[in-house]
This record gives C-alpha cells, structure tokens and sequence, in this order.
C-alpha cells in the first residue's frame, strides 16, 4: 500500500459538499473544501478521480506521483450548466503539486 495526500483547496463549485476520492474505481474516503488528508491505495494505483452524486472530475494519472506530491482538486466558477449539472466533466482542476511550489502536473 502506498499513501496518497490528497489536498481541496477552497473553490466556487461545492462549496458544502464534500467530494469522493476514487483510486481505479474503489472510493478511499470523503474529503471536505480545505482539509488535507491522507488515503491508503494500492501500489498498482492508476488514476485518481474525484465524484460528487453522479458528476466526476477529470482524471489524474498517478504514475508521475511521489510521495513529496500532493494531489491536489481545486473548485472552479463556470457559467457552463451542464457542469454546474454534473452532466460533463465538474469544475474542479485537478494537478499534483509539490511541497512548497505551485502546480506542477495538470488533469488529463
């Protein structure tokens, strides 16, 4: 098992709600806007999502992922109602980051 760091930075987009980390399809947990957990995940982990009720974010592939990263899903405004709706991609961006600098990788 490996320990992914998953941060929610504060954003427009589900303000109150918390967002399901998924690692390939298994949910790890729930994380709320600000907080920075810690999630077990197998070391074959591919990818990384996020879900609230039926939306998804964009996917993170996590083979550039080392433990000095944070896995970082950022809320984002937009005036686009199918993903206020949840019915294309959420608005969240989704990167890693380094401890200490700024967004490195981007959603793919």
């Amino acid at each position: 098992m490996k320990q992914i760091r998953v941060e929610r930075q504060k954003g427009y987009y589900g303000m109150i709600r918390p967002l399901e980390i998924i690692v390939d399809g298994v949910s790890l947990g729930k994380i709320d806007q600000g907080q920075t957990l810690m999630f077990d995940a197998p070391d074959s982990s591919r990818e990384i999502w996020g879900k609230m009720d039926w939306g998804k974010t964009g996917r993170l592939d996590l083979s550039h992922y080392n433990l000095s990263q944070t896995v970082v899903f950022r809320g984002r405004f937009t005036l686009n109602l199918f993903k206020n709706l949840g019915i294309a991609k959420l608005p969240f961006h989704v990167c890693l980051q380094e401890s200490g600098k700024s967004e490195s990788k981007a959603e793919q």
